[in-house]
């Protein structure tokens, strides 16, 4: 079968990473490749003239990436990007309104037009593109460009909406809207997020589902250093206690601060308990006062902060239990991640969340409970759940493993995104 040559167009990519986007796009690209397909990947570089410090990557210091590079076998382009904000907010009313966040809209613009141009005035001459993947409103225009000056199939790949993410910009639905019809095809990532798809108005034909997935060898608790364990043991302070644990961004959508009053009545039952929240964002503050009002600063550890994976995969060994309330959770990596780790889930259930397609919550096959993320004492009640039992707990986090093995590799998402792919190929070749 024919290999494809695929432009990868994504906001995210290492080491810019700010949340699961740019894991999937790192692991995707690198499994693409190893299947033998040619991928160009076209991404942020957050460096600029009078900027500082990177503010989207997860390293500490100045970003010098290049502008172009390989990482494997794939090709990475990130063209300069430059200060657009003062003729923006010229064309724009609404942009006038996001206060400090219009560079950010800025920045997106500028590497949306500069990426798109590099494609479609350079590469595409010398290539043979089969198709353009182009992943969520940051890259939505230059998707756009490439349908209008291309014969390329471009697809849409929908990993969350405005609607979702709740800041109910106007300019970004638009993008979304617009995008969403012009594309050949649209992936998403759950079929909770394509019933969401629909009710909104997009075009359900066109819509696929794709499940999200991670790399389990990379993922295993087998290859956890004990004394990578030992080292946050001694930072979170804990001795005897069971650790719950919350990895993710600080924002308002995750739902946080009601897992954070959920475990002030966790403690009346099990005081030998410590929650551990790992994660940056704007509820910060909002957090650390929550914490203090309620009296739990010695059952609580925060910690905000992008972690280097290690470190990461440590504190998912030290947890006895992960949970994630979520307001709304188009899929959730976060969550596969856990159950990799042999960690018992507690999910939230209601709304549009893919939490409820990734954990069995009853059954042989139960790894996980659901809970309502709106109700803190459901919140509750599942998290004692698990403590209450630890060897059912032990039991269920094995059980989740097994089935992301089965269900949840990032080799079954590669495959199945390429026959979509060649699907939508194959469409627009008629």
């Amino acid at each position: 079968m024919k290999k494809l040559k695929i432009a990868f167009f994504t906001w995210e990519y290492p080491p810019c990473i700010v949340g699961g986007l740019g894991t999937y796009s790192r692991d995707i690209t690198k499994i693409f490749a190893e299947m033998g397909h040619k991928v160009d990947v076209f991404t942020l570089n957050p460096m600029r003239k009078g900027r500082e410090e990177c503010e989207y990557c997860e390293r500490k210091h100045i970003c010098e990436l290049p502008v172009h590079e390989f990482y494997g076998d794939v090709e990475i382009h990130r063209p300069l990007i430059f200060d657009a904000t003062s003729p923006l907010e010229c064309i724009s009313e609404e942009l006038k309104r996001w206060g400090n966040a219009k560079s950010l809209f800025a920045d997106i613009f500028t590497f949306n037009m500069l990426a798109a141009s590099k494609f479609v005035n350079k590469l595409i001459f010398y290539r043979d593109f089969d198709i353009a993947s182009v992943h969520e409103w940051l890259c939505a225009g230059a998707g756009m460009i490439i349908k209008d000056n291309t014969s390329l199939p471009v697809v849409f790949h929908v990993h969350s909406t405005e609607e979702l993410r709740s800041n109910l910009s106007g300019m970004i639905k638009a993008l979304e809207h617009k995008f969403a019809e012009k594309s050949d095809g649209i992936i998403t990532v759950s079929y909770a997020m394509k019933d969401h798809l629909i009710s909104i108005g997009y075009p359900e034909e066109k819509i696929h589902v794709v499940w999200n997935g991670i790399n389990p060898k990379e993922v295993d608790p087998k290859k956890v250093k004990k004394k990578d364990v030992e080292k946050w043991r001694e930072t979170h302070r804990i001795s005897e206690e069971r650790v719950v644990l919350f990895i993710g961004r600080l924002t308002g959508i995750k739902g946080v601060e009601n897992l954070v009053r959920a475990f002030a009545l966790v403690v009346e039952r099990f005081p030998q308990t410590k929650l551990v929240i790992i994660g940056k964002g704007d509820e910060e503050s909002k957090i650390t006062k929550l914490v203090k009002e309620l009296g739990i600063e010695d059952r609580v550890s925060l910690c905000f902060e992008f972690l280097p994976r290690k470190d990461v995969l440590a504190n998912y060994k030290l947890a006895d239990t992960c949970v994630f309330p979520s307001f709304a959770e188009p899929f959730g990596i976060v969550c596969l991640e856990a159950m990799a780790m042999e960690k018992p889930v507690v999910v939230a259930s209601q709304g549009i969340v893919g939490f409820r397609e990734q954990v069995i919550n009853e059954g042989e096959e139960k790894c996980g409970v659901y809970i309502n993320q709106f109700d803190i004492n459901d919140i509750a009640r599942g998290i004692c759940e698990i403590l209450e039992n630890p060897e059912q707990a032990k039991e269920m986090g094995k059980k989740a493993r097994k089935r992301v093995l089965e269900n949840f590799t990032i080799k079954h998402t590669a495959k199945r995104t390429l026959e979509i792919y060649r699907s939508i190929i194959e469409g627009a070749r008629k």
